[in-house]
């Protein structure tokens, strides 16, 4: 019996941890990033509370185990080999709960390094919701409020709940936390319940709180990276063949015709937003949409 706990994986031009031979392994508490297969073929055995970002394919024969995320682990400088944790890291006390306390008597982090020291800069309160058995991390929230930008003034948003709450207990428990060394002030929080009309699945929020129903998510049909590769194949699906973007990588996604007009999206993954724009014209698109948009649900 195999035990692999704790450990940074990174960087690995196979795979970051591969099952051999037949055996049993207790995979947990590991991370495992920016390696071609994150974790492949581990047939019996545990594997859980590991963060498995980032790898061309995170997952190959398994599923994600328990407590498994999928988040940038922020270490303090992977390219120079310190795989130390940021102190906005989301591997910070988000280790297996049964794992011994680690020094700073928290609850273990995930990877070899755990952080007590602030080391990351300004970012924004994040946002847990109770699955059950733990906190796990949601979303960031008033994403960007930390900028020049916002100052002095006040900043509104609305997500949807990603992660979904234990049925059947009619409560639904949710945790703001800093984890960062800066101050937010929120006004209010509230959490919206909304009975939808029967027939409507897939909806979205705007940045003003309207909620919008969005046709069921079509896959793109010609997509090329900044140098005009294509990498359709890595992006038509929701698998866990991804594509590695890195520094000021860019796609351009052809998504063909949605009620008469073409679709084109730019995405610059390394900054996190997709424009659309009108025209399925070549490189990047000359008309800005701020927003999706479809039909209003009138909730």
């Amino acid at each position: 019996v195999a035990t692999i706990v704790s450990n940074d994986i990174v960087q690995n031009y196979d795979a970051g941890i591969a099952e051999d031979v037949e055996s049993s392994c207790t995979f947990k508490n590991n991370i495992v990033a920016w390696n071609d297969d994150g974790i492949d073929h581990l047939d019996s055995g545990e594997v859980s509370y590991n963060d498995v970002w980032g790898n061309v394919r995170n997952y190959h024969g398994l599923s994600a185990g328990p407590g498994d995320i999928s988040l940038d682990p922020k270490f303090a400088d992977k390219d120079n080999g310190d795989f130390r944790l940021q102190d906005c890291s989301p591997c910070i006390n988000e280790g297996d709960p049964e794992s011994p306390e680690d020094p700073d008597s928290t609850q273990a982090d995930i990877g070899v390094y755990y952080s007590d020291h602030p080391s990351c800069p300004p970012a924004c309160p994040f946002l847990y919701v109770w699955d059950g058995s733990r906190y796990a991390a949601d979303n960031n929230v008033l994403a960007w409020s930390e900028h020049s930008a916002y100052t002095g003034l006040n900043k509104y948003d609305y997500y949807l709940l990603r992660v979904a709450p234990p049925e059947g207990t009619g409560r639904v428990r949710l945790q703001l936390r800093e984890n960062v060394q800066e101050r937010s002030l929120i006004e209010s929080a509230a959490l919206y319940a909304l009975d939808l009309p029967e027939g409507i699945e897939n909806i979205c929020v705007s940045s003003s709180g309207t909620v919008y129903e969005y046709l069921p998510l079509a896959p793109p049909v010609n997509c090329v990276d900044q140098n005009g590769k294509d990498v359709l194949e890595l992006v038509r699906s929701g698998d866990d063949v991804l594509y590695a973007a890195n520094g000021r990588d860019s796609l351009v996604a052809d998504f063909g015709e949605f009620s008469g007009l073409a679709r084109t999206a730019y995405v610059r993954p390394s900054a996190g937003f997709v424009v659309l724009a009108a025209g399925g014209g070549k490189g990047k698109p000359k008309l800005a949409v701020a927003e999706l948009t479809g039909r209003d649900t009138g909730l």
